[in-house]
């Protein structure tokens, strides 16, 4: 059985960019969208990004890397996993991230219970000081009933390049 999804594409959220130092470019994740994952099932996802920015990105201090949500900004996602700092923000990113390298992070979504296809928006941040430039990435999530996982496909799928990564309509 096949089905037709729309995906209407996210536009990327207008925050203003208080220290362009912080620069940093979305370079792939660990489980490719659709994360697919059965209602109240975890699963964590590895996002890695490149640092373009001219200062080092930190997961300690004042002004550690994390991501959090946006569209609306700062609200609860209902996948937020244990590993979150809290509703709306990530857990930091891994270790010293200098210009020009790769940095991960990694989150663990919790499924809800309502099976459809949810997209979970994010940005990357200094914490209390600066967004990151283009520090957009987003994770499409479906939500599958528990036989459905192994019956659900989608006829010849086409894609888009959006924010540096590839999205499947």
């Amino acid at each position: 059985a096949f089905f037709w999804v729309n995906i209407v594409e996210a536009t990327k959220p207008k925050l203003t960019i208080r220290d362009e130092a912080y620069g940093g470019t979305y370079v792939s994740q660990s489980v490719p969208d659709p994360v697919v994952i059965k209602p109240g099932e975890k699963k964590t996802v590895v996002f890695t990004f490149k640092n373009t920015g001219t200062v080092s990105w930190n997961n300690q201090g004042p002004n550690f890397i994390s991501a959090f949500t946006v569209e609306p900004k700062y609200r609860v996602s209902i996948f937020r996993g244990a590993d979150w700092a809290d509703g709306g923000e990530t857990g930091r990113m891994k270790g010293v991230v200098h210009p020009g390298e790769t940095g991960e992070i990694a989150i663990t979504f919790v499924a809800p219970k309502e099976p459809g296809l949810y997209r979970e928006e994010f940005f990357l941040a200094a914490q209390n000081y600066s967004w990151v430039k283009n520090g957009y990435f987003f994770a499409d999530i479906r939500v599958v009933d528990g036989e459905a996982s192994s019956s659900i496909g989608i006829a010849a799928p086409t894609t888009t390049a959006f924010a540096g990564k590839q999205v499947y309509l």
